[in-house]
């Protein structure tokens, strides 16, 4: 599901720059093709490796429950390469993530970032619940109306950026699983809430895609990344048995979501 690429060209920051200074640079493909793709340098993520597994499995469970978000792939920064970088703003935080870092195929320009002031399409409303129950699911309180993390054309939407995904575990004050705590505070500020909030949803299409995953294909997410990553081993396995849980408790989970939307 992740493509293995490595990176031969760049291309450019990508304006505005963001806090993590994603680029786009370019592969070659066996082919003779380029792959054009974001890149999200571990470097560049305020806790490295461990956002960049985040981000690797937040994208390969949203591909397995196909919820809109871009081919992901991982992408090899040599140090060849690194030193050949012109812009001398990102050169060193290439020089700093050599080896395996997380991108994704780069969409058409017709995408833009999501006016939050704009209703959404009634096309685009199932869509945008099933976003936003994903987020509740793997506890991201990144896709934020100040940050909406999400592109549009037209009706069509796509999702990015997961690094914060998964805020679970020990280190999150108070945390609690979803399943045993009904409050979903963070989702208020979901860019999507508001327009949401007391509608009628349907989660039924999500929570049959849910059923094809198993615990096979949630191990498989984590055998997908690379072994240099390995130093963020206890973070993986706290997100793997989460997701081995919540696996378990998708109908509960689903009518808390509804009922923090009434």
């Amino acid at each position: 599901m992740l493509e293995i690429l490595t990176i031969s060209r760049f291309g450019r920051r990508i304006s505005p720059p963001g806090r993590t200074k994603p680029c786009i640079v370019y592969s070659e493909l066996p082919d003779g093709g380029e792959f054009e793709a974001v890149v999200k340098l571990k470097a560049g993520c305020e806790t490295g490796a461990a956002g960049l597994v985040a981000e690797a499995v937040a994208a390969q469970l949203a591909t397995d429950l196909s919820l809109p978000i871009p081919q992901s792939c991982l992408l090899e920064v040599t140090k060849q390469f690194a030193e050949t970088v012109a812009d001398e703003t990102v050169r060193p935080l290439f020089l700093r993530s050599i080896g395996w870092n997380f991108g994704s195929k780069k969409l058409p320009p017709q995408f833009s970032t999501i006016p939050t002031d704009r209703v959404l399409p009634l096309n685009a409303r199932q869509t945008a619940a099933e976003i936003l129950a994903f987020d509740a699911m793997i506890q991201n309180p990144d896709r934020r109306r100040q940050n909406p993390n999400c592109l549009a054309c037209g009706n069509e939407l796509m999702i990015y950026d997961h690094e914060l995904g998964f805020s679970i575990g020990r280190s999150v004050i108070g945390w609690r699983p979803l399943w045993e705590d009904k409050s979903l505070g963070f989702l208020r500020n979901h860019v999507f809430f508001n327009q949401l909030s007391g509608t009628a949803l349907d989660f039924n299409r999500l929570a049959g895609a849910w059923e094809g995953i198993d615990s096979t294909k949630i191990k498989n997410y984590f055998a997908a990344l690379p072994d240099e990553w390995h130093p963020t081993g206890d973070r993986a396995v706290e997100i793997r048995d989460y997701l081995l849980q919540l696996k378990q408790y998708i109908p509960q989970v689903i009518k808390t979501i509804g009922k923090a939307l009434k």
